[in-house]
């Protein structure tokens, strides 16, 4: 079956819809590039490093980084894997969303540090830089 970039697309949008989530917001928990998510939410066909559809899905489906692999290839994603796992990359998805909302509505977070022995153990640097009106 061919692939089908515009399904890969239109899955992008609808998981950003439910989540409520931002390409920006997405670019920084998926270590992919904005401009990268916007060509493949337009469903622009053209040979990709498989790691870009397994990080994007990783941040938009933790526990299923094949996700929009599957899509491309016409299959249906294991719906028992959605958030029943937990990603290693979970929480640096987390923190990056959060260091980036707090960037944009705070100040310039200068560190983010996770403690992968803890559940809760996060220690976040902010220098506050107001933003001129």
């Amino acid at each position: 079956m061919a692939a089908n970039w515009t399904a890969v697309g239109s899955e992008i949008a609808r998981r950003l819809g439910e989540l409520d989530m931002q390409q920006k917001e997405l670019a920084a928990s998926s270590g992919v590039s904005v401009a990268t998510i916007r060509e493949i939410q337009r469903g622009k066909e053209r040979r990709r490093n498989p790691r870009v559809l397994r990080d994007i899905s990783a941040a938009l489906w933790p526990g299923n980084s094949n996700h929009l692999k599957d899509i491309l290839q016409g299959r249906q994603p294991d719906p028992q894997s959605h958030g029943t796992e937990v990603s290693d990359s979970e929480p640096a998805a987390f923190l990056a969303k959060l260091a980036f909302v707090l960037e944009n509505r705070i100040g310039h977070v200068v560190d983010v540090i996770y403690n992968n022995d803890s559940d809760i153990d996060i220690t976040i640097e902010i220098r506050h830089s107001p933003r001129e009106s």
